[in-house]
């Protein structure tokens, strides 16, 4: 009956209660990482669809039930890009959320020389200007997805599949004509849970292991489209064909689906919240090993060469005939060797095992690289903490105890004591689950009443970051965001949208009626509102 007509559903008050609710999940993520008593940064950049580099900054922290937490507490523009200027807004944004900077323990950025120097990169702009070691851990997926690359190209053969692979996908995509032919071919050739193609992605850490595998599941399929794209088109479909019909490629792309998917699964693994730095050490060094067997295992890839050769020969491919196409025997000018006859002559298997080998030997050696310099930063935690290890000096828990913040840090001599009794009570009471750093964790939680500094160490060990994986996550859901129809939201209203969406959690937590009285407080309304 009221002579006007209030629905409080403008632009101005959806603001505000945005607004409100961004500042509650921030202050709840603030006051938990307040409560942990120490905690890890993890900071990236990205472009925006408005051209601005966003800057995500993460915090991993163990809560009060004793599990590891990501949580974005920080999404501004990244102004100044100097690694100077990156430490100072990563320093700038913790302070300004309240947080204690004498209770970071440890940072973690991408592999980036800008991020990384040691010299000076970000991580050690960081560590001058608090004036105290922050022990830097360099983002372990990052850093796989590189040594993936760069060994893809320690071979021409295998740098030649996936420029082969990237041509493909651009080919198809190109046009609805050519795709509509490849699920024809698909459909009639009846192919089991065909995939689409992949596009090579630099960013999408899984993309190359997708991409052979999709196009390997529809090999035969692809070959029969593009036979029947030859006809009408430019002659594209025509060269890709006759590359897709070498030898070089069939045998490449069944070598390397599966080294790719022994890659794909520990990148997969390493991205879990949950896993910790040793834990995470441990599944690398699994990973090195399984790869070292394939790299001495002649027999394996003497088979694996021998399955090609037949799917091959199936394929209307004569192998010999195409090896010494591509491959013939290069001897040298009697200039430089009086004797070419000596020139070591190598049949297919051996040629071809060359080629493997060195994309497996890189890596191989730059995985144990990056053993060694993580293992090198976190040495006191694995020799101390982990389950199984021998008996410790008191050095290293001298160096263990400086890990911690300064206000709490614990006497060496009863650390080593309690640590060491803890280990024996897993012993001796036959504790099969606490055999990693998870299990012996969630120990050590259930007993933090008897043993307060071991549980405070394993805390240490949880709060160590692993990946940049939250940051990641975080610009999968900027896109959502900020797209096309949103490209002047403001950097405020961005922020608080931000966090509602990656920390849906603790959104779902907040009682709507608090914030409804909060809101209709703020100013003098049309109509009076009162508590729910």
């Amino acid at each position: 009956m009221r002579p006007y007509h209030v629905t409080y559903l403008n632009a101005q008050s959806q603001n505000e209660f945005i607004e409100l609710i961004g500042h509650e999940v921030q202050r709840r993520i603030v006051q938990e990482i307040k409560d942990a008593g120490m905690y890890s940064v993890m900071a990236d950049t990205t472009p925006d669809v408005s051209h601005k580099d966003r800057l995500a900054i993460a915090c991993r922290y163990v809560d009060k039930m004793g599990l590891p937490r990501e949580r974005l507490v920080s999404l501004t523009e990244a102004v100044d890009k100097t690694r100077e200027g990156g430490a100072t807004e990563i320093i700038g944004s913790l302070t300004k959320q309240g947080l204690n900077l004498d209770e970071l323990c440890f940072q973690s950025y991408d592999y980036t020389a800008s991020m990384s120097g040691r010299f000076n990169g970000v991580q050690k702009k960081l560590q001058d200007k608090l004036g105290k070691s922050v022990p830097y851990i360099p983002c372990l997926t990052h850093r796989s997805n590189t040594v993936i690359e760069h060994s893809c190209k320690a071979s021409p053969i295998i740098t030649e599949l996936f420029n082969v692979l990237e041509a493909l996908y651009v080919f198809y995509t190109g046009r609805t004509k050519r795709m509509s032919s490849l699920e024809d071919s698909i459909q009639s050739m009846k192919v089991d849970d065909p995939l689409n193609l992949r596009n090579l992605s630099r960013t999408r850490w899984t993309a190359r292991a997708e991409s052979i595998k999709s196009v390997w599941i529809c090999y035969e399929a692809i070959l029969d489209s593009l036979s029947n794209l030859e006809q009408s088109d430019d002659g594209t479909a025509s060269g890709l064909r006759s590359k897709l019909l070498r030898f070089d490629c069939i045998v490449s792309i069944m070598f390397m689906k599966n080294i790719m998917y022994t890659t794909k699964r520990m990148t997969e693994t390493l991205q879990s919240e949950d896993l910790n730095v040793i834990d995470a050490i441990t599944i690398v060094q699994s990973t090195v090993t399984n790869l070292q067997n394939v790299n001495d295992n002649i027999d394996g890839m003497n088979k694996e060469i021998q399955a090609a050769a037949s799917f091959a020969e199936k394929l209307g491919v004569d192998v010999g005939t195409d090896f010494l196409r591509y491959h013939r025997q290069r001897k040298p000018s009697r200039r430089i060797d009086d004797n070419p006859s000596t020139t070591a002559n190598l049949n297919v298997e051996s040629f071809y095992r060359k080629e493997f080998k060195a994309v497996l030997d890189t890596q191989i050696n730059t995985f144990t690289d990056v053993l060694e310099n993580c293992v090198a930063t976190i040495k006191p935690l694995f020799q101390a903490l982990q389950p199984g290890q021998e008996p410790s000096s008191i050095q290293t828990f001298e160096a263990l105890a400086k890990f911690h913040p300064d206000k709490d840090r614990p006497d060496p001599d009863a650390l080593m004591s309690e640590i060491e009794t803890f280990k024996l009570h897993l012993k001796t009471t036959h504790e099969e689950d606490a055999k990693d750093i998870s299990s012996a964790a969630k120990k050590a939680e259930e007993m933090k009443l008897v043993f307060p500094l071991t549980n405070r160490a394993f805390r240490l060990v949880l709060t160590a970051p692993v990946t940049v994986a939250k940051d990641e996550r975080t610009f999968s859901k900027l896109k959502t965001v900020k797209n096309l129809c949103r490209s002047r939201t403001s950097d405020e209203r961005l922020e608080e949208l931000m966090f509602m969406a990656c920390e849906k959690d603790i959104t779902d937590e907040i009682p709507v009626q608090n914030l409804a009285t909060l809101w209709a407080s703020l100013k003098s309304r049309r109509i009076t509102i009162g508590p729910v």
